[in-house]
């Protein structure tokens, strides 16, 4: 089995984010993960400064909806940073929809009461994956705390940690490339998945705006960080087909997909006995 380093796993909403973490799960034991994976970015974070040192030692796959910076919480050991981008537009409208179903959220309320653009506008959800990707003051458990500013000098920071920090990225909409090149940086093995959480589960619920040119650039405008970080990302996600290599990519995405179909079905039927304690127990003891 291939060595791996600790997965630190960005998920920013309404990226593909949930069946992303259960293709991760699969690559790391139950009893070394970490899953954060509540909308609530401050509590997560109290959760891993709440553990001691010894503890989070222990884990090799933090999983949540978690800001860059977590790593100064494990001085010890390989971090991987890894996340998924969506076209923040896309984004934008997949999350005021979902957001829309779930009485629960803590942004509920607010988007009951607001159209597609006014949504956009509010400050609680501006330049979200920027935040996520500029990430926290501080280098210390003590000191780390969770920047709320989304200007100039956030995107910077943002476009550096991702350039600097970040063993791989990958785009919601070319999910299946973006998941081969993340397999060997990684570690991974087993990537075969089928989707879980997609907006077709919620779209029926919610009747949809028009989407006229003219709201599509109403919502660009609206987020000018998140869709100059998407431009800049671009151009490291390029970067990494090149590393991979284009012709390669292109065969082993198609052998991928090809088998994917194949499996999918299958892993949709069984989805509820690989959650039994029966099933972890088998893997445990097959050291699967």
């Amino acid at each position: 089995m291939t060595s791996k380093p600790r997965l630190l796993y960005m998920h920013i909403p309404k990226t593909g984010g949930s069946t992303l973490r259960v293709i991760a799960e699969r690559q790391y034991p139950r009893s070394n993960r970490l899953n954060i994976n509540q909308d609530a970015l401050e509590e997560n974070l109290k959760i891993l400064q709440d553990m001691s040192q010894v503890q989070r030692d222990k884990i090799n796959c933090v999983i949540g909806h978690l800001y860059f910076g977590i790593h100064h919480l494990f001085p010890n050991g390989e971090n991987a940073y890894m996340t998924m981008l969506r076209h923040p537009v896309k984004r934008m409208i997949s999350n005021y929809y979902f957001t829309r179903t779930k009485p629960f959220h803590r942004h509920y309320d607010m988007a009951r009461n607001r159209s597609l653009l006014e949504y956009s506008e509010h400050p609680g959800v501006q330049s979200l994956a920027t935040r996520y990707i500029a990430g926290l003051t501080g280098t210390t458990p003590e000191t780390l705390k969770i920047i709320n500013i989304a200007d100039e000098a956030t995107l910077e920071k943002a476009k550096a940690n991702l350039r600097d920090h970040y063993k791989v990225i990958g785009f919601t909409e070319e999910f299946d490339a973006s998941l081969l090149m993340m397999k060997k940086p990684l570690g991974w093995e087993n990537i075969y998945y089928y989707a879980l959480n997609t907006s077709d589960n919620f779209r029926k619920k919610e009747p949809r705006e028009k989407m006229t040119p003219e709201l599509i650039e109403a919502l660009e405008a609206a987020c000018p960080l998140d869709m100059a970080l998407h431009r800049y990302a671009l151009e490291l996600y390029e970067a990494q087909k090149d590393a991979y290599g284009r012709d390669k990519l292109a065969a082993d995405l198609a052998i991928f997909q090809r088998m994917n179909q194949r499996i999918s079905p299958f892993l949709a039927l069984t989805r509820r006995l690989r959650k039994t304690r029966l099933y972890r127990g088998i893997r445990q003891r097959l050291k699967l």
